[in-house]
């Protein structure tokens, strides 16, 4: 399975002091990441990058993101990647300020790998209509978006072409190092970006919520002789 990229993102209502506060609170894990600051609509939103693991953990006034290229099985267990992510939200919602929890979304990307030719036809047979496929338009890029509800999750699927890396990038699923994805996939294809949201962040609930995003790619994805 193709999945390039995982990831969580915790809501909560906004922190107001939260620079200084954050900053004490990720002080200790910079020796174990690189430490960058950006700015985001005037506000600084803090980023530790854990090169050699491949992820990132993002901290803005409003959310907590975990994000990596890895492989979900290996970031789900539970000495993996979320443990230092998991110190974070503890400490963050010990701050006096801090209210609440909105909500948890739960993100997964996968990739099924098409021959270029392909590409296009398979798309509209299976998922575009002929009304649709009857309007005038470039037929090189379409993206489908569906929000659907089940008695436990809400989720949305955007359903898009890859012909090029840039059609991954600009879809957010790029890491920073390219050479990092390149000899590892075929980047031709179809994403699939599964988004669930939810009110738990333990590791039992996000393990169930993999195994729904995994069997809704199952479900959408192509078959074809390659895979």
């Amino acid at each position: 399975m193709n999945n390039l990229k995982a990831q969580i993102e915790v809501r909560f209502t906004p922190i107001l002091d939260y620079h200084s506060k954050f900053k004490t609170i990720l002080s200790p894990f910079l020796r174990f990441a690189k430490f960058e600051t950006k700015k985001i609509n005037n506000n600084d939103v803090f980023i530790l990058n854990f090169a050699e693991e491949k992820y990132e953990i993002t901290c803005t006034w409003n959310s907590l993101i975990f994000h990596t290229f890895e492989p979900t099985e290996n970031i789900l267990e539970k000495t993996g990647n979320l443990t230092h992510f998991f110190v974070i939200l503890e400490k963050i919602k010990k701050i006096d300020s801090f209210g609440k929890i909105i909500d948890i979304i739960y993100g997964n990307w996968y990739l099924n790998t098409i021959p270029e030719d392909d590409i296009i036809s398979l798309y509209k047979d299976n998922y575009i209509n002929d009304k649709i496929n009857s309007i005038e338009g470039d037929d090189n890029y379409h993206q489908i978006t569906i929000n659907k509800q089940t008695n436990k999750y809400n989720f949305q699927i955007q359903i898009t072409p890859v012909f090029n890396l840039g059609n991954l990038q600009s879809q957010g699923v790029m890491p920073k190092i390219i050479e990092d994805i390149i000899p590892i996939i075929d980047y031709k294809g179809i994403l699939y970006n599964i988004a669930i949201v939810y009110t738990n962040y333990d590791l039992d609930s996000l393990r169930k919520i993999n195994a729904f995003s995994e069997k809704i790619y199952n479900h959408l994805k192509i078959k074809t002789v390659e895979n």
